[in-house]
């Protein structure tokens, strides 16, 4: 439903239908709150003195004055009963005028400076006359559906929601958008087709994710009780069921955060059009850039424009009363996507804003896990979820799908153990995807890193595709990735995504110009946007199908290692780095270059130059550890960092856990398991060891040991040497749950880690203890409509009382 298109008919109709207890619930109190009086009491009964509501605001000396409010349905005139009404109306205008209000708390006497007469018709200007020269009072106002219209129109236009609110039409389409999709195809741009993740959320071909938590559980020991650090593990799916009202799910590119979102849509789509109770729930996916665009727009409109725009629909599927009884499930996809901090601050802002004024309802937020998502302060309060990476058995399902008729179940999952280890991503269902995609059209064996996958992938997705379906194109596919390359780069440093086909014509013609052929503009900006699948239409702009995309083509035109530099600390683009280096494997003294500048040297930055390091498989791995020592150099002057700051943070173990989960995969390197005692005598002994805790440097070489599954090697060196900070111990410990119970691995290798969470855990139980007393500091409890953190004198009270 566009505000826009509610004809003002429609407007004075739906004022008109309301009785005068829901016109001055739904329509009189909400526009009062958004114009800023405040509190508006309801006073109907026999002690109001003419008065159904009072409200106050402040004036300029922050003294209150008081506004009280006579509601009334229908037309106020002279004529008919409507002049015996008219004089029971200028009694109660006068009787609330003259008469004050008593606050029982404070035993004191208020007056009010203003009665307005509101009317959900027309009060004509004979009956306003009539009351003012009988009254003959400058404090009584009047509001009639005019004004009413006019005043919601600018300041309140959701109370218009309520206009033809249809729920179940909306709730089929999201349905059945879903189910149209449910057989992928393998033709070329349907798995990136228009439908984007709808094609994966269906009941035949979803992979089901796993989600993990930090949380805390209380066991009685001894007869007290205790707090305990612990991880909770969910299907995605799940968060449908659960009680929290604010969650973020982090996880890495392509790991199926949108795909979940639409899945969860999907899932309540169904379930609710089968029931349609009174305590339905109405999915609202939306992104969050949308939000962020929507600029001053009200919160509630700008999301039923959002879902009206996805399923075709005029009106809009939820009405304001949905969201005050909770019934709304937001599902905001791709924070990261939004630039800078202070836009994604914006966005939080605007959620945490609706929240407040709808506590019942619940918003789920996905992003990549950057380290500048985890700062942003006002996200503190949501839930923290992490999309693990999927196993062999997810993996082959969605081979089977995408693939029909590709390669036999057999060689099939030995590939998908070989891409397990592939340098630069875990195994998700993006990268399956793609590998399922080129298996077909190439039979040999899968490239050895990320970046010469996705070459494969968008050299068929550019051309070769319709060349083996005997399809004749002018065009060679590198003519048109080189294109994409420069004009991507171009639209990356703009920090934007979105573009328009205008704009891609424009840039397409100078380039063309520049090389002699332009006279085959129109062939090339057709095959490259139009048959090419890599693209999707948002709005009436253009946008990659996956962000993921957008970074590879942008690596591909990143100018020189200057620019590299310059931007290595950037979130933004650290995979469009990882893709320039895995384009150019045997690059990595230039790796080094970079690692060892100026621009380095920001916190942020080892990441990208540790992520990037793994691709780098040409290159000697002597050369690639010098890199690698430069890497958990910097890890650990981070870690150190941390440490020293531990006293003036609020939740210590809990920051350093997180820098931990961020850094660890950017340490490791494969082959430092291989090399002899070197590393390891380097990592304990060598030059440049200058701070304060010895222990550090060597953790991140355990650490790294265990990302890259020598967990063996990890547990005969701690029982030859173990750390001695059981922080450190802390943090391995962690590393090795998430090794046995997530990561996909041998019987064996998972059973060595189960053993290092072993020899562990009587080392960290108290500080697992403080962990737990971290979390529950962290928690947020709900309290008469507000979010309320628990204190650390509240929390010692319940744990007293509990035991």
């Amino acid at each position: 439903m566009s505000i826009e298109s509610i004809s003002r008919i429609e407007k004075e109709k739906f004022l008109l239908s309301l009785d005068e207890d829901r016109f001055r619930e739904a329509v009189v109190r909400r526009l009062f709150y958004r114009l800023g009086l405040k509190d508006g009491r309801d006073l109907c009964g026999p002690e109001e003195h003419g008065k159904d509501a009072l409200f106050y605001s402040l004036d300029l000396m922050g003294e209150k004055e008081y506004v009280a409010v006579q509601t009334k349905v229908g037309n106020i005139n002279l004529s008919g009963k409507a002049t015996t009404n008219l004089l029971d109306i200028t009694a109660q205008l006068r009787t609330a005028r003259e008469s004050p209000y008593v606050c029982v708390s404070t035993r004191t006497k208020i007056f009010v400076s203003k009665v307005y007469l509101i009317a959900s018709g027309r009060i004509n200007a004979h009956a306003r006359e009539r009351i003012v020269e009988s009254i003959k009072d400058v404090g009584i106002k009047f509001l009639d559906r005019d004004d009413l219209i006019t005043k919601i129109d600018e300041t309140c236009p959701e109370i218009w929601l309520d206009i033809d609110a249809e729920l179940s039409p909306y709730l089929q389409a999201l349905e059945k958008r879903v189910e149209d999709q449910a057989v992928i195809s393998n033709d070329a741009g349907m798995v990136f087709g228009a439908q984007g993740g709808f094609l994966a959320a269906a009941d035949e071909s979803y992979i089901d994710v796993k989600l993990i938590c930090p949380s805390t559980k209380r066991e009685q020991v001894n007869g007290r009780w205790k707090d305990s650090f612990d991880l909770k593990e969910i299907r995605g799916s799940g968060l449908a069921k659960l009680s929290a009202s604010k969650i973020l799910v982090l996880g890495e590119a392509g790991s199926g955060k949108s795909t979940l979102l639409i899945r969860l849509a999907y899932l309540l789509a169904k379930q609710e059009r089968s029931r349609l109770s009174r305590t339905y729930r109405v999915p609202v996916p939306v992104r969050a850039r949308d939000i962020l665009e929507a600029k001053s727009e009200e919160f509630l409109i700008a999301c039923a424009r959002s879902v009206q725009r996805q399923t075709g629909l005029s009106k809009s599927p939820f009405s304001l009363d949905d969201a005050k009884a909770g019934r709304l499930f937001l599902l905001v996809d791709a924070l990261d996507e939004v630039l800078g901090d202070s836009n994604r601050r914006t966005v939080i802002q605007r959620l945490n804003e609706f929240h407040a004024q709808y506590p019942k309802c619940c918003v789920i937020v996905t992003a990549r896990a950057y380290g500048s998502i985890e700062r942003i302060g006002e996200i503190a309060s949501y839930e923290r979820y992490r999309i693990s990476a999927i196993g062999i058995k997810e993996a082959e399902k969605i081979v089977r799908r995408v693939n029909k008729t590709g390669i036999d179940d057999g060689k099939s999952r030995e590939l998908l153990r070989k891409i397990d280890n592939i340098h630069g991503i875990d195994l998700n269902p993006l990268l399956v995807t793609v590998f399922a995609l080129i298996a077909e059209a190439d039979k040999r064996d899968i490239p050895a890193n990320i970046t010469e996958l996705f070459n494969k992938f968008t050299e068929l997705m550019l051309g070769r595709w319709d060349q083996e379906k005997g399809l004749s194109l002018q065009y060679q596919e590198k003519m048109k990735e080189h294109l994409l390359g420069r004009f991507t780069f171009e639209l990356h440093r703009g920090r934007k995504t979105r573009f328009s086909l205008e704009q891609f014509r424009g840039f397409a013609e100078q380039y063309l110009s520049q090389i002699n052929a332009l006279k085959d503009l129109e062939p090339v900006v057709h095959e490259t946007i139009e048959r090419s699948g890599l693209f999707r239409d948002q709005d009436g702009e253009l946008e990659y199908r996956h962000h993921l995309l957008q970074e590879f083509f942008a690596a591909k035109g990143l100018p020189n290692l200057d620019f590299i530099k310059s931007v290595i600390a950037e979130d933004w683009w650290r995979n469009s780095i990882v893709f320039y280096f895995g384009s150019n494997p045997e690059r990595v003294e230039d790796l080094l270059d970079v690692a060892t500048s100026n621009y380095s040297a920001s916190c942020d930055a080892y990441i990208a130059i540790g992520l990037a390091l793994q691709t780098c498989y040409l290159s000697p791995l002597q050369d690639r550890i010098d890199v690698w020592k430069h890497v958990v150099e910097t890890a650990a002057h981070a870690t150190q960092d941390i440490f020293s700051r531990g006293d003036e943070e609020q939740y210590p173990l809990s920051d350093f856990l997180m820098h931990y989960l961020a850094a660890r995969d950017a340490v490791a390197l494969g082959g430092i398991e291989n090399v002899d005692e070197s590393v390891m005598r380097w990592a304990t002994e060598g030059n440049g060891f200058a701070f304060g805790n010895p222990e550090i440097r060597r953790f991140w070489y355990l650490a790294a040991l265990v990302e890259i599954g020598s967990v063996e090697l990890v547990r005969r060196y701690i029982q030859k040497s173990p750390l001695k900070d059981n922080r450190l111990n802390l943090a391995l410990h962690l590393g090795c749950f998430f090794f046995q119970k997530v990561r996909t691995a041998t019987r064996e290798r998972k059973q060595e880690a189960a053993e290092i969470t072993k020899m562990l855990s009587t080392k960290i139980a108290y500080h697992q203890a403080l962990l737990a007393k971290e979390f529950r500091g962290q928690l947020l409890e709900l309290r008469r409509g507000k979010i309320v953190a628990l204190d650390e004198e509240e929390y010692m009270g319940e744990s007293e009382r509990l035991d």
